[in-house]
């Protein structure tokens, strides 16, 4: 799969699991714009073509430093690969990040709080077995309690056959300021994503083929990281991964 910034607002265009065809009443996103790479990322910020520019020249030149960083149940990032060699930035801490994996069922009004770092079983004891799962995962400089993704998540476990949704709250690992570093924080979160799939495949008895992330701006980049990084550590098959640009409720 491709890691340029163009390939991250690609995707399939349908969201939502249906149970019926009568949903033409549905809020609705408005037109996309031009995929073209340079007019999209212009229209969000003038600055985000200089900056893929020089990501380009890096990638291609090789990075002018080999850095090596090691989390607990991660793995190992390094600047000779994937996302740090495209930017030769290490994601940061998970202990300074602090990304939040927020479970909304048909029974839980409030969030409930998934870890990634849980082993137990009774830390997923809320979401339903054998689930229809969809994990939201929010763009640059967006949070997952914005109103647009709530509304998302209700409209989901309203009309949908979803039986659980996980928001993915990253709102400091892609915070506005240095938009590389957010960059490589997208594949630290998409890990962490991959081994919370895995602990519900374990604990309750999660089919991979029932997944369906869907992520927005550099959410979809996250996707890519958890569906890559799942496949190759746990052996996941998902069933479906959703990239789109950011879209409001009308």
């Amino acid at each position: 799969m491709e890691t340029s910034l163009s390939s991250i607002l690609n995707g399939l265009s349908a969201l939502f699991y249906t149970k019926n065809s009568s949903l033409d009443n549905l809020p609705k996103p408005k037109p996309s714009y031009d995929l073209n790479r340079n007019s999209l990322l212009s229209t969000f910020d003038p600055v985000v073509t200089s900056i893929l520019s020089a990501m380009e020249k890096v990638s291609e030149n090789g990075c002018f430093y080999k850095g090596n960083i090691c989390y607990k149940h991660l793995g190992c990032f390094n600047t000779q690969e994937s996302a740090s060699k495209l930017t030769c930035f290490l994601p940061e801490f998970p202990s300074l990040l602090r990304n939040q994996f927020n479970l909304y069922t048909r029974l839980n009004t409030k969030p409930v709080s998934l870890s990634y770092e849980a082993e137990d079983a009774l830390a997923f004891q809320a979401v339903p077995e054998s689930a229809n799962l969809v994990i939201l995962i929010h763009g640059y400089c967006e949070t997952g309690s914005d109103r647009d993704y709530i509304k998302m998540k209700d409209r989901l476990l309203q009309y949908t056959a979803v039986d659980a949704v996980i928001v993915v709250d990253h709102k400091i690992a892609v915070r506005f300021g240095n938009f590389l570093r957010a960059i490589v924080n997208t594949e630290l979160v998409g890990r962490q994503v991959a081994v919370i799939i895995e602990r519900l495949r374990v604990h309750r008895h999660l089919n991979t083929k029932n997944v369906h992330l869907v992520g927005f701006s550099l959410g979809a980049k996250v996707s890519h990281f958890a569906s890559f990084w799942g496949r190759k550590m746990f052996n996941h098959r998902l069933g479906r991964i959703t990239g789109r640009q950011k879209f409001h409720f009308y």
